[in-house]
């Protein structure tokens, strides 16, 4: 699972201490729960998550300053 935080943050351009990184890897603890086991597959789809939070998150603020 380190494994797949490290390339889940390294794709996000995060580095170890990034406010976010204890949420992404509680994504990765969740997927492996679920089941997956590829560390490429967890790290895709964690990024995948984070990327969907993020964007969001933008629409949510960009709604709010309009």
């Amino acid at each position: 699972m380190q494994s797949a935080l490290f390339k889940a943050s390294r794709q996000l351009g995060r580095g170890p201490n990034h406010e976010f990184t204890d949420r992404l890897a509680r994504r990765i603890m969740t997927l492996y729960d679920r089941g997956l086991r590829d560390e490429e597959v967890i790290a895709f789809a964690a990024v995948e998550q984070e990327e969907l939070l993020a964007n969001i998150a933008a629409l949510r603020e960009s709604r709010l300053s309009a």
